[in-house]
């Protein structure tokens, strides 16, 4: 939050007091109501459910604000994780417009029941530099004792395993 209070951003907080505490559903309300946003966006599993419940139980009295939620894709990483990509199965299908990555992710997601017309493709961005100069290749070879045969792949992301059970 200091981040945000240096920016003169105001934060409300949302605190569990343990995973899965079914009191953070009247904090959120409380905000909701106090905010009265036109738009939620949401990011991932467990605020995709929390909200979509603040939608559909009765008495929370949030009014109907669009509902954008985004889709980053799925792991398998723990019980709990895959429980709430369980759970998630429910919701893309009900947010106003589902915001992902790539065509795959699309199909995943009609998969799931969300109708086409209802998803929007942003793909991650990447600023474009120029090719580096075969002197700065030359010496990065150097550097690392590699052959001009050799190949070198970067890659910044997320590494973890993707199943089929999770489309």
């Amino acid at each position: 939050t200091d981040s945000a209070d240096s920016a003169g951003v105001e934060v409300d907080l949302c605190r569990e007091k343990f995973p899965g505490d079914p009191r953070i559903l009247a904090t959120l309300a409380r905000h909701f109501r106090r905010r009265a946003p036109d738009i939620v966006e949401t990011h991932n599993f467990k605020s995709h459910f929390l909200y979509w419940l603040l939608r559909i139980i009765p008495g929370f009295g949030l009014g109907r604000p669009r509902w954008i939620a985004f889709h980053h894709g799925s792991t398998k990483t723990s019980w709990r994780v895959r429980l709430y990509q369980l759970l998630d199965s429910l919701t893309p299908p009900r947010a106003d417009r589902v915001v992902t990555l790539c065509e795959p992710f699309v199909q995943q997601l009609v998969a799931r029941g969300v109708r086409r017309e209802r998803i929007d493709v942003i793909s991650n961005a990447v600023a474009l530099r120029n090719a580096p100069s075969y002197v700065d290749l030359d010496r990065l070879r150097s550097t690392w004792g590699l052959e001009e045969r050799d190949r070198v792949l970067l890659f910044v992301g997320r590494l973890s395993e993707i199943g089929r059970a999770h489309v």
